[in-house]
């Protein structure tokens, strides 16, 4: 009996988790009078950032204007102080927030997100990388021809995102490993990573 005690707020915990999109390593540096004006605009500022991210990696079309303040709290379904440093006035701090999927959702289907011609079905990736760069380039190779990705992570070295395609997924593989990345395919879950030598540099 108390293990099923233990294991149902876990599982609460996941299901709630598996609706929420969630960006890591969000750091701000903030000045005021006092560190802890400093922390309370770090904050706010962190909110913004993270939801840029999200919108960033989302949207299809203009960029998503920021939401109110108001509106974007509640977009957020928790966030947590990673690693926080206060000297004299200055606070600076790393953040990991956790969005409600639904509402930022919504949100950027007001304003701007268009749904793609579907062609083959959705599937789940997740991509590691050592730079940013190499993170803008997987996204912009998976993103031609119309193919749309939905971000739900997002760090310094990895990215989770769930892909709605528009070509066939052998061509998209092939553009992959010809911009010099490889892919491993599990049924409905893709594994994407840089070759140690791209296929495009070669003679």
């Amino acid at each position: 009996m108390r293990f099923f005690l233990w294991l149902f707020p876990f599982l609460m915990c996941q299901a709630v988790l598996a609706n929420t999109l969630t960006v890591t390593d969000i750091k701000v540096s903030m000045d005021a009078d006092t560190p802890a004006t400093a922390r309370e605009k770090a904050i706010a500022e962190a909110h913004k950032i993270a939801f840029g991210k999200i919108a960033e990696e989302s949207c299809v079309g203009a960029p998503a204007p920021m939401p109110p303040d108001d509106i974007l709290s509640d977009m957020v379904a928790s966030f947590s102080i990673d690693k926080e440093k206060a000297v004299l006035g200055n606070y600076t701090a790393f953040f990991t927030f956790h969005f409600e999927e639904p509402q930022v959702k919504a949100w950027l289907e007001k304003k701007n997100i268009t749904t793609p011609h579907l062609l083959g079905n959705p599937f789940n990736v997740t991509a590691t990388y050592t730079t940013f760069e190499d993170w803008q380039h997987i996204r912009k190779t998976m993103e031609q021809n119309g193919t749309t990705i939905r971000l739900l992570s997002l760090s310094a070295s990895s990215a989770q995102f769930h892909v709605v395609p528009a070509e066939d997924t052998h061509f998209l593989r092939q553009r992959l490993e010809k911009e010099g990345f490889h892919s491993v395919v599990e049924g409905e879950n893709w594994e994407i990573s840089p070759l140690l030598t791209p296929t495009s540099s070669q003679p």
